[in-house]
């Protein structure tokens, strides 16, 4: 069984035409813990015209040394933020997330 930890994170949501809002998230979370799951846990918190309109999130993780390196990297490497507007960043990585936000409005609101 995997042991539980939490993980508190600032979030700032940038909208296409909405005004930005700020978050904070305490997560239970487990040593499998990824960015698919971090964005799922904060797509479930959204209403469906936020996620629409959602451009781009930036997080702020106050890391726990539990979390596994592979997930850290991939967090640094974007220094926290996670665009879903191709139009503001235009790179493979982008076009993933927004497939991502796309798949997960279908699933839960369709």
């Amino acid at each position: 069984m995997n042991q539980l930890f939490e993980i508190n994170m600032v979030c700032i949501f940038t909208f296409n035409k909405y005004n930005q809002d700020i978050s904070d998230y305490t997560m239970l979370v487990d040593n499998n813990f990824n960015e698919e799951k971090m964005l799922t846990n904060i797509f479930n918190s959204m209403e469906l015209d936020e996620l629409m309109d959602l451009a781009k999130i930036s997080c702020n993780i106050i890391f726990n040394n539990n979390l596994n390196s592979l997930f850290i990297n991939s967090y640094t490497n974007k220094n926290g933020k996670y665009y879903f507007n191709t139009e503001l960043n235009n790179d493979d990585d982008t076009q993933k997330l927004a497939n991502f936000k796309e798949l997960y409005i279908k699933s839960k609101f369709n």
